[in-house]
């Protein structure tokens, strides 16, 4: 579960998010849909410790989320994916980076496109 506790940041003097309260539940898809400079990817990046809040927090399964760590990362719409790569390698990609064994690899990814309903797809 990703929570959302009284967040703020801005830029630039102008504030983006103000005491933002949310829970996002576990085992489920969430979707950020807004307009163009609403604050999507400002929200990614505070999620994956690229940005820092200005105040308030950011808590994954009650643990602070203001830190970097090797299991969170952030591929964003544009340029995330290569194109020169199938998309089971590209789903992949972050555990080669890591050295992680094929088989587990290959498990990960597939659920990872079973869930996503685009095993068709190999």
């Amino acid at each position: 579960m990703v929570t959302l506790q009284d967040l703020g940041f801005g830029y630039h003097q102008i504030p983006l998010f103000k005491d933002c309260n949310h829970t996002f539940a576990s085992n489920s898809i969430h979707a950020i849909i807004g307009r163009s400079g609403c604050g999507k990817t400002t929200l990614l990046y505070l999620l994956s410790s690229l940005l820092k809040p200005e105040n308030g927090k950011l808590l994954f399964n009650d643990q602070d989320l203001t830190s970097p760590v090797p299991e969170r990362a952030i591929i964003l719409q544009d340029f995330g994916m290569l194109p020169w790569k199938r998309v089971r390698e590209n789903i992949g990609l972050g555990l080669k980076l890591r050295h992680t064994d094929a088989s587990l690899t290959k498990e990960k990814t597939d659920a990872v496109m079973e869930e996503l309903g685009i095993t068709s797809l190999q």
